[in-house]
């Protein structure tokens, strides 16, 4: 998985001097903040702020910020356009919205207030030391309120807004965007309207039937009352805006329901229309960097972030609960926010292993940790995750390797091998403990895949899991695109299958899997032509094609008596967006895996 090639382009067009706006007329703020109805009804009491680095706007947020980043992760951020007016006429809502664990900045109606507030969460994510450093994400924005055309125009057409939530307004009609910049939009809108009788609703169902893209999940809620988007505030919209910010951007697949199925129960006098939204079970989910198991009669998906989703025949998925909540204290200890990447399933003497990966974005300050369970059925008694802690991490300016991307074999003799790595000197293989969730002692470490950098050689420590550099130097990623190692025994040779090149850009994804194989299941690993894969070596197995602009990080699974690889692919009819793809594993007479994308 690559760490440091996740982000989506975002918008940055930093002005020299920020616009100062009119929101501070509505309501004075000082230093402390401003509570609003007691901080909100969510688990995170809110305020309404400033910032010194942003002058000239409003920020609603989590009074405790980083308690509540601790337990969300990288806090998601909506950017809040309220037309002519302030946000402070909605601020019910938003202080609610940030309460229940969101940043919202709001932003003049204009493309050059807007485009600083997004380059401003870039930098302030992505800063070290900055006011909001490590609590807030810049990986997919919403824009809510009532944007403006020119706002709107631009902003549909680029990757940095994931999804839309307009209040009381409407996304083209009357507004003149043209219906090939909606077309190109390949997210999310929400309309939030009052009843039939309000001024907007004609409009907003207008805008809602134009829109045909089914990439595009559209969903027009309407309050059959007097009472319009900013006076029901947090009661309705408020709760109903969280729900949708949930799904969009925290891939909280639960609270698709409500809009989905229609499940209003809750908001007495509501109304909802929606369209292509995913059902609950489909064929072509998303999808990164997938491993495969089946427990209890049913075909098991674990990806990046720790989303579960399930089959009964491997072709219509739903999605299950996450195997976390929250980041394991342990790695919450260590600086780390959010979920985990990049995870690796294992059934080993009648228990489930599940390894996962930590990292920093662009650094190899990375750890790499296993939780069991004694099944994968959600619905038994016995169904439980539970957390064994670390078992290994790297530390920038320590270590030339970088600990992520676990997977584990365990061998005929019934010892456990973790093989790890990326960028950063490429794939090693350590022992692990009688367990499975420690490495042995003494410790043995083997390196196995690696392509030529332009850096420094490694070093290799025989009896422990530091090697320390003598210049103290912080080692960069280097150029060799290796990663996502993963294991698999046939016909009693070792094959060593890893991903080439570079993942996550799109249309200029350049992902491909490639394999070695070995005697040993310490390698040396020799590709088809007899080349180390210490040296570059690798027999392609697939990669890019007409439908999909790259495909790897994958697993290979034995399914009653057939072999399948699972990975992902970005696929050209999803704008590129990354899906789950499955293929049958057919052998060559001499013994090299066959692979038809």
């Amino acid at each position: 998985m690559q760490e440091f090639n996740h982000n989506r382009n975002i918008i940055m067009k930093t002005k020299s001097i920020f616009t100062a706006c009119c929101l501070m007329a509505a309501f004075s703020l000082n230093s402390e903040g401003k509570i609003v109805e007691n901080g909100g009804k969510g688990p995170y009491k809110a305020e309404v702020v400033t910032a010194a680095s942003l002058p000239g706007h409003t920020i609603y947020k989590p009074q405790d910020l980083k308690a509540a980043a601790k337990e969300e992760g990288f806090l998601p951020v909506m950017v809040w356009v309220n037309g002519s007016t302030t946000g402070a006429s909605y601020e019910s809502m938003l202080n609610e919205v940030a309460s229940q664990g969101y940043v919202v900045v709001d932003a003049e109606n204009s493309s050059a207030s807007v485009n600083d507030v997004i380059a401003w969460v870039n930098s302030q994510s992505r800063g070290t030391g900055s006011e909001y450093s490590g609590t807030i994400s810049g990986f997919g924005l919403a824009l809510g309120g009532q944007p403006s055309s020119a706002v709107l125009g631009e902003l549909l057409q680029g990757r940095s807004v994931r999804t839309v939530v307009l209040a009381n307004s409407t996304l083209g009609a009357g507004k003149g965007i043209k219906a090939e910049d909606l077309a190109k939009y390949r997210g999310s809108v929400l309309y939030l309207v009052g009843g039939e009788k309000s001024s907007v609703y004609s409009a907003a169902l207008k805008d809602y039937n134009a829109i045909t893209s089914s990439n595009t999940s559209t969903a027009l809620l309407q309050v059959d009352r007097k009472h319009n988007a900013q006076a029901l505030g947090a009661d309705y919209f408020g709760r109903l805006a969280t729900r949708w910010l949930d799904w969009a951007l925290k891939s909280d697949r639960n609270a698709l329901g409500i809009f989905r199925d229609g499940e209003l129960a809750m908001y007495e006098g509501s109304a909802l229309k929606s369209k292509n939204f995913p059902p609950a079970e489909y064929e072509y989910p998303g999808a990164h960097d997938p491993v495969a198991a089946y427990c209890d009669g049913r075909y098991y998906v674990f990806t990046t972030g720790m989303n579960v989703m399930s089959s009964p025949d491997m072709k219509h998925w739903r999605y299950e609960n996450n195997v976390f909540k929250s980041a394991p204290q342990w790695a919450q200890d260590k600086g780390f926010r959010g979920m985990p990447w990049a995870p690796d399933i294992q059934y080993i003497n009648g228990k489930w292993y599940i390894y996962y990966s930590y990292s920093g974005f662009g650094k190899n300050k990375s750890a790499i940790g296993v939780a069991t369970n004694k099944t994968l059925n959600p619905e038994s008694p016995d169904f439980k995750w539970e957390d064994q802690g670390m078992i290994v991490e790297s530390v920038p300016g320590r270590d030339e390797w970088n600990a992520i991307d676990a997977n584990v074999m365990v061998d005929d003799d019934g010892t456990g091998w973790l093989v790890f790595g990326s960028f950063w000197r490429g794939i090693k293989m350590c022992k692990l403990n009688e367990d499975y969730t420690k490495l042995a002692d003494p410790q043995e470490w083997f390196p196995v895949s690696r392509r030529p950098e332009g850096t420094a050689p490694e070093t290799v420590s025989t009896d422990t899991a530091v090697s320390p550099d003598p210049r103290g130097l912080d080692f960069d990623a280097g150029n060799g695109a290796v990663e996502a190692p993963f294991l698999f025994k046939h016909d009693g040779k070792y094959y060593l299958f890893v991903s080439f090149d570079l993942c996550c850009r799109g249309a200029k994804s350049t992902y491909n899997v490639v394999v070695g194989r070995a005697d040993k299941i310490t390698g040396p690993y020799y590709d088809k032509n007899g080349v180390d894969m210490m040296n570059s070596g690798g027999t392609l197995v697939c990669g890019g094609n007409d439908q999909f602009a790259g495909a790897g990080h994958c697993a290979v699974v034995t399914f009653d008596g057939k072999d399948y690889i699972f990975m992902h692919g970005y696929d050209k009819d999803y704008d590129y967006d990354s899906k789950l793809l499955i293929r049958e594993i057919t052998w060559s007479a001499d013994g090299w895996p066959v692979v038809n994308l």
